[in-house]
């Protein structure tokens, strides 16, 4: 009987494990219809023992960040045979201002986005149809970060430069890139999968005074852009 049970829990625990990319990699991907609604403003985040110490500021920088990530999406993707087509300057996509989701409250996952309005699975099924696309894939700003423990508060933002503080010794600032990836694929177009690239890398001793205007943080942030969108690209089944 407890060999039973263990075999049982077991089963359960496989259940409950997602490999990324594993529903996307089951299709036949090679044309991608890219919507970015990356922000282009980088964040300067201070996470404090209270949220009354939390300062949070955007700070405009002289490149453009969703640019650069669809740009990289491009180039990645085409080394394994795919096309990106970007349908992000549509004027039926810019109209929606980037609410592409509803919102709703459900007791498992608090507040959490749900399926797409009538209107919005529509203009995708349209889009997919004329431009021959098997998925489309929206870039935006991921609400968790991989390379961070759960225990630790969070960056806000899509990329930018993140302090938390410690009782003991130096503050660690990190630059960082959370990066996601929504798939959209089906009929009628629904969200079939989140790939997660983020990642944050700690500053040395001589960096900690570094500024989102620095030539050094574009450097920074364009590296650790390349791996998130490789990450990404890599769980596409392309």
């Amino acid at each position: 009987m407890l060999r039973f049970v263990v075999f049982l829990l077991g089963l359960l625990a496989l259940a409950g494990c997602t490999v990324p990319g594993a529903k996307v990699q089951s299709l036949n991907v090679s044309r991608i219809g890219l919507i970015n609604l990356l922000p282009a403003e980088a964040a300067q985040v201070y996470r404090g023992v209270t949220v009354f110490e939390n300062n949070i500021q955007s700070k405009p920088v002289s490149w453009s960040f969703p640019d650069l990530a669809g740009n990289m999406l491009a180039d990645q993707a085409g080394t394994f045979g795919a096309t990106v087509v970007d349908l992000t300057a549509l004027p039926d996509v810019r109209a929606i201002h980037g609410e592409w989701f509803t919102y709703g409250y459900t007791f498992d996952l608090g507040y959490a986005k749900h399926a797409l309005p009538a209107d919005r699975e529509a203009l995708l099924a349209r889009m997919m149809d004329e431009q021959d696309l098997d998925i489309v894939l929206m870039l935006g700003a991921a609400d968790y970060n991989e390379d961070i423990s759960h225990d630790e508060a969070h960056p806000v933002g899509a990329f930018g430069i993140f302090e938390r503080p410690r009782l003991f010794g130096d503050n660690p600032i990190s630059t960082f890139v959370q990066l996601e990836g929504r798939v959209i694929a089906g009929t009628p177009p629904a969200v079939l999968e989140d790939l997660n690239g983020s990642n944050n890398r700690k500053l040395a001793a001589h960096e900690r005074s570094l500024t989102v205007t620095e030539p050094l943080f574009q450097q920074k942030i364009e590296q650790q852009l390349r791996d998130a969108v490789a990450k990404i690209v890599g769980n596409l089944g392309i």
